[in-house]
């Protein structure tokens, strides 16, 4: 099952999920150290959804088993909109049925939010596996990380690039 968490309950459960979120961020991520307050305010604010997944025990009890992030995005190039899966992380072993439970309840969030496909990145083969299996379109996403290219950024003088809380900002003219 997968569950979208209000906000009283992503306030209670922040520092626990925090660093399974943190390790299964996207490409398209930011480095700094505020992230983690940008994601959280995100999902306060609603422009994002953080989700549990779980299975339910024999008891009736539950059973998390991962964790996830979503957010609802507009391509200005073409007027699409999806929703992108901007972190899932599993915390224990899931059997094929949890992941095609948490697809419906995906396809079904995303439908009422007016989007036209899911989109997520992911290095993983299960998740590849069952993605195509359930009729994704598989492409290759590759991210630069133009701050780690000191080589390059020196060859077209911008060797006096630092960072701040607001972005790569020159340190002299």
């Amino acid at each position: 099952m997968l569950q979208r968490l209000t906000p009283d309950q992503v306030s209670l459960y922040w520092k626990k999920v925090w660093p399974y979120i943190e390790a299964s961020l996207p490409p398209i991520a930011s480095s700094r150290e505020e992230r983690g307050n940008n994601i959280l305010a995100g999902i306060l604010a609603n422009r994002m959804q953080l989700w549990l997944s779980y299975e339910k025990g024999e008891n009736g009890d539950r059973k998390e088993n991962g964790i996830m992030t979503t957010a609802l995005v507009s391509d200005e190039c073409s007027g699409g909109r999806s929703l992108l899966i901007y972190s899932a992380y599993a915390t224990e072993q899931t059997d094929d049925s949890t992941w095609v439970d948490g697809y419906k309840c995906l396809v079904k969030f995303a439908m009422a939010n007016r989007c036209e496909t899911i989109t997520c990145y992911t290095e993983n083969k299960k998740i590849i596996k069952n993605a195509l299996l359930a009729g994704a379109k598989g492409m290759v996403c590759m991210t630069f990380p133009i701050l780690e290219q000191k080589e390059v950024l020196k060859e077209i003088g911008y060797e006096d690039i630092q960072e701040d809380s607001t972005g790569p900002q020159r340190t002299s003219n």
